[in-house]
């Protein structure tokens, strides 16, 4: 598969889907759009939940990003090959994607690290769909922000989670083909990959 973005945010274009969505500013990869909003809440008025510990990802060179899904565990992404994410010089994060198989449904899994706390990261981007935002905890009680584009829904999903002070995960299914998966289908595999994530991380200690 083509890619055209390094980790950055899902647009319009099918030439931008590969990697990490978050609004639908073309192109743009990791940097705010314009305007801040708010982080998303899980209810209103609801305290988040604490960080159960910090898990070890600042600094993690991308071939260490590549084996936080393990081969054996590609099965159930449904993706293989990892191989470092690519750069535009764009406030890009060290990431790394894995890929669905030719002839299959074409789609990426990205996972990228985030130099920044979650709610900073949230905050630098726009709200996600209604339809498929959620707020929910991976692995031992990690906080994890699902969103999708909205207009673009069919481009892909993304899973933001708090792992540490001042550090965060974006875990994300990009597809090359709009609507080849259904909006849940693809938050489902998305959040799939973040519960692999996560909990490849805390058994590293």
């Amino acid at each position: 598969m083509s890619t055209t973005t390094s980790l950055g945010r899902i647009g319009v274009a099918v030439a931008c889907a590969v990697l990490f969505a978050v609004t639908a500013g073309g192109c743009t990869v990791n940097g705010a759009t314009g305007t801040s909003q708010p982080a998303p809440t899980s209810e209103a008025g609801d305290e988040q939940p604490a960080r159960p510990r910090e898990l070890a990802i600042a600094g993690l060179t991308e071939p260490q990003i590549c084996g936080l899904i393990k081969p054996e565990q590609e099965q159930q992404i449904g993706a293989f090959g990892p191989s470092p994410a690519p750069k535009d010089g764009t406030l890009d994060f060290p990431g790394c994607i894995w890929q669905s198989p030719a002839g299959g449904v074409p789609y990426g899994i990205g996972v990228a690290v985030a130099p920044m706390g979650l709610d900073e990261l949230l905050g630098q981007k726009d709200p996600g769909s209604p339809e498929t935002a959620a707020t929910y905890t991976v692995g031992e009680g990690f906080r994890a922000v699902q969103s999708q584009t909205p207009g673009a829904e069919g481009l892909g999903c993304v899973v933001d989670v708090d792992v540490a002070e001042g550090q965060a995960l974006e875990v994300n299914i990009a597809m090359l083909q709009s609507q080849a998966l259904s909006n849940q289908e693809q938050c489902a595999k998305a959040k799939q990959a973040a519960e692999l994530v996560v909990t490849n991380l805390q058994a590293q200690g």
